[in-house]
C-alpha cells in the first residue's frame, strides 16, 4: 500500500546539501562506474573504493536510527517495523551525515518523513481493527469491566447499552462500545495449530480481545480479520452486549 500524505506548501523539506565536493561526488557513483571486484575484503590503504557503496550502507543504519527514533517520538508505546528504502536515498543519507553529522539528518528527515509515519500509524491502526483516535476529551476515560472495590458498578453501564443495529458486524459494532466506553483495545495475535491434513499454507490465527488489559473474547480464523471478528462476538457478552 502506498503511502500519499498531503503536504501543505512549503511543508515538504529541501533537500539539504553536502557541503563536501568529494562526498557529494562519491555519493551519486554506483559501483559500477568503476568496476571493482566485490569479493575483495578490504581495499589497499592507499586506494579506497571511491563509489558510494559504504555511504549506502552507513546511510541505511542512519535513516533506521532517525525514523525509528521519530517512531518512538510520536508513538512511544508502538511496537516499531521500520521499512528500507532506495540505495541512492541511502548514500546520500550517509553521505550527509559523514559531512554534517546526525543533527543535519534528522533536521531534514524528520519533518519529510512525520506526514508519513501519521498516516501509516492511523492505517496500521484500521487494519488491527481498532478505531479511530479519540477527540482530545477533558473528561477522564471510564475503565470496562473493573470496579473500584466497592461494589459500585462503573459510571457507564454497559450493559445496558443496546446496539443501534443487529445486521452490524461483531468487529465493528465491539469497537463502537469500547470506544464509547473510551477504552483501549489490543489484539494480541498467536499462530494456530497447523492442518493436520498437510495443509500447511493455510495459517490459523488465533487472537484476543484485550480491553484496559482484561481479556473479554478470544477466536481463530483462516485470516487475521476473520479471528478479530470471532473475538469480537466474545467481546461483546463481556461488555454485556448481545447480538
Amino acid at each position: 500500500m502506498a503511502l500519499k500524505p498531503q503536504f501543505e506548501p512549503g511543508q515538504f523539506p529541501d533537500l539539504p546539501d553536502i557541503l563536501s565536493p568529494d562526498i557529494k561526488l562519491q555519493a551519486f557513483t554506483h559501483r559500477s562506474y568503476y568496476a571493482r571486484s566485490a569479493h575483495v575484503f578490504e581495499d589497499l590503504v592507499d586506494d579506497p573504493s571511491p563509489d558510494n557503496e559504504k555511504y549506502e550502507h552507513l546511510g541505511d543504519t542512519v535513516l533506521g536510527l532517525v525514523v525509528t527514533s521519530l517512531l518512538l517520538e510520536m508513538y512511544p508505546c508502538l511496537r516499531i517495523d521500520t521499512p528500507g528504502a532506495a540505495d541512492i536515498f541511502e548514500s546520500y543519507v550517509g553521505g550527509l551525515y559523514v559531512d554534517q553529522g546526525l543533527d543535519a539528518v534528522k533536521t531534514w528527515l524528520n519533518p519529510l518523513f512525520r506526514p508519513y509515519a501519521t498516516l501509516a500509524y492511523t492505517l496500521t491502526r484500521t487494519q488491527h481493527g481498532l478505531p479511530p483516535l479519540p477527540t482530545p476529551s477533558s473528561s477522564p476515560p471510564t475503565s470496562v469491566g473493573k470496579h473500584d472495590g466497592t461494589g459500585t458498578p462503573p459510571a457507564l453501564d454497559l450493559a445496558r447499552m443496546v446496539p443501534e443495529s443487529t445486521t452490524i458486524g461483531h468487529l465493528a459494532l465491539f469497537n463502537q462500545h469500547v470506544q464509547k466506553a473510551n477504552a483501549a483495545v489490543e489484539w494480541v495475535y498467536s499462530d494456530g495449530p497447523s492442518d493436520r491434513e498437510g495443509k500447511k499454507t493455510t495459517p490459523i490465527w488465533l487472537v484476543k480481545a484485550l480491553v484496559d488489559g482484561e481479556c473479554l473474547g478470544q477466536g481463530q480464523g483462516g485470516t487475521k480479520k476473520a479471528a478479530r471478528n470471532e473475538a469480537a462476538k466474545g467481546g461483546l457478552k463481556g461488555l454485556g452486549v448481545y447480538v
